[in-house]
Parts: structure tokens; C-alpha cells; sequence
């Protein structure tokens, strides 16, 4: 079972979640930017699992450089994570993106079903106003 250091989550971008280059990083015990390189040198491999999403991230103070971030999908997130050899870190890591992503999934379709019945309900909620007004119509034809 992961250790709570080794909790991630995902983010929805773009429809679909992603996990944040730093967590992964952190979570194999590599540099940010070294995990950024191997993204990168990846990068054409990686695309035909869907957009590789590369962002520059704020600086939250004053100074310091931004910092350049990629956001994987679950495919993406496999294929790299793959690489690294199994140590006992990079094993809780690998389980626990297993679970952020099942999580994500589970979420997501969690709340296209509440929107779903959510349009469900305006509909009928117009379907009965609508059959109001057409017995108020007929009434006032009488």
C-alpha cells in the first residue's frame, strides 16, 4: 500500500486526468528537471498516447524562475514511469498513480452521471411546464 508521501492526484485538463511531472518526480526521487529531459526525449513516443501537456508554471514568490511542468495522461504516465527500474520507491509510486487515476476516472464519471440527470430533470421539468400550458390553452379556447 502507498505511504501517504506517495499520494497523488490527478487533475482534470482537457477532459481527461493528468498528473503533474513534479509529483512523479518526486515520488521516483529524481530531479524535476531530469524527469522534464526524459519527457522531452520521449516527447514523439509519447504523443501518440494524446497531447504531451507541457506548461510553465507561476513562481509563487517574488523571485525565481518559472518552472516548466507536463502534465501526463494515465498513458503517457505508464509508458514513462516504466522506465525507471522497481525500487521499493518507485513501486509505491507506481501503485499509487494506478489508484490516482482510478480515482480520477471514478470522479469523472460520477459527475457526468449527475449532469446527466441533472438534463434529465430540466427536461422533464419542461415537458410538464409545456403540458401546463397546453391544458391552460385549452381551457382558455373553451
Amino acid at each position: 500500500m502507498a505511504s501517504k508521501k506517495n499520494t497523488i492526484v490527478a487533475k482534470i485538463k482537457g477532459k481527461e486526468p493528468r498528473i503533474d511531472s513534479r509529483l512523479i518526480a518526486g515520488g521516483l526521487g529524481i530531479a524535476h528537471h531530469n524527469f522534464i529531459a526524459l519527457a522531452e526525449k520521449y516527447r514523439s513516443r509519447l504523443s501518440t498516447f494524446g497531447l504531451v501537456l507541457f506548461e510553465t508554471d507561476k513562481v509563487k514568490a517574488k523571485m525565481g524562475r518559472p518552472e516548466r511542468v507536463v502534465y501526463l495522461n494515465e498513458n503517457q504516465c505508464c509508458a514513462l514511469v516504466t522506465l525507471s527500474k522497481n525500487t521499493e520507491r518507485a513501486v509505491d509510486l507506481k501503485f499509487a498513480l494506478v489508484m490516482a487515476f482510478s480515482e480520477a476516472r471514478e470522479a469523472l464519471a460520477n459527475a457526468q452521471m449527475r449532469q446527466q440527470t441533472a438534463l434529465q430533470n430540466a427536461g422533464n421539468v419542461f415537458q410538464m411546464d409545456m403540458a401546463q400550458f397546453n391544458a391552460d390553452q385549452q381551457t382558455a379556447l373553451s
